[in-house]
């Protein structure tokens, strides 16, 4: 199984694509750098409780959709 960072920073990812929304408007409204925002995306951080709540209030899903893994 993949690990659970690189499944969650794909499925950000993919959440904040299908809403149009660029890296750097995201980061902003988690209040976090652009760069941290990347390396969430790509598996390499994990974000703290508060910034995955913060992201579920913006995609407009409950906190659980954010860990609903589309099939790879």
């Amino acid at each position: 199984m993949e690990d659970l960072r690189v499944l969650l920073g794909r499925r950000i990812k993919q959440l904040r694509l299908e809403r149009n929304i660029t890296q750097e408007m995201l980061a902003e409204y988690i209040n976090v750098s652009s760069r941290y925002l990347i390396s969430i995306e790509h598996g390499e951080k994990w974000p703290r409780h508060d910034k995955i709540e913060k992201l579920a209030e913006v995609f407009n899903v409950t906190y659980r959709d954010l860990f609903d893994f589309p099939d790879k």
